[in-house]
Order: structure tokens, then sequence, then C-alpha cells
């Protein structure tokens, strides 16, 4: 974990190889379902995405997961490499 010196907020990066992504709408939002591979071993992320736009992943492709901690939620940030 660090601390962003701006906000003070915790947040934590994970450099990720997509395995695979599955996406759904549901009421406006977007529910996803991300498959990762790490050094550490796979893993999967269960989130939604507000904006409801879709996001541009496919199996293989290098992300980098931004993780910002909040009382009872995390934001998840996605930018493609």
């Amino acid at each position: 974990m660090k601390q962003c010196p701006e906000c003070g907020r915790e947040f934590s990066v994970l450099l990720v190889t997509v395995r695979a992504k599955r996406g759904r709408i549901s009421r406006g939002f977007r529910h996803y379902i991300l498959r990762t591979i790490t050094l550490s071993g796979e893993h999967v992320f269960d989130f939604v995405d507000a904006s409801g736009s879709d996001l541009d992943l496919r199996s293989r492709d290098i992300a980098y997961l931004c993780f910002f901690l909040f009382v009872g939620s995390v934001n998840l940030f996605v930018m493609k490499r």
C-alpha cells in the first residue's frame, strides 16, 4: 500500500495480463468480471462501472489496475498499456 502525496488516500497498483473479461449492462451500469494473471498467480476482479462505457480489454493485454481504498469500498481504475 502506498499513500497519495496530494490527497493522502491509500492506493495500490498491480500490473496484470488479462486472461478474460466479461461485461454486462444492468440498469445503466456495466458489471465486469476480469480474470487476470500476475507473477503471484491468477486473480479475479468483480466490479461495476457507473459510466456504462465498455472497457477495451482483450485476452493477453497488459493492464495496470489502480486501487483507491475508501471506507467500505474500493475504486478501481484500469489503464491499458
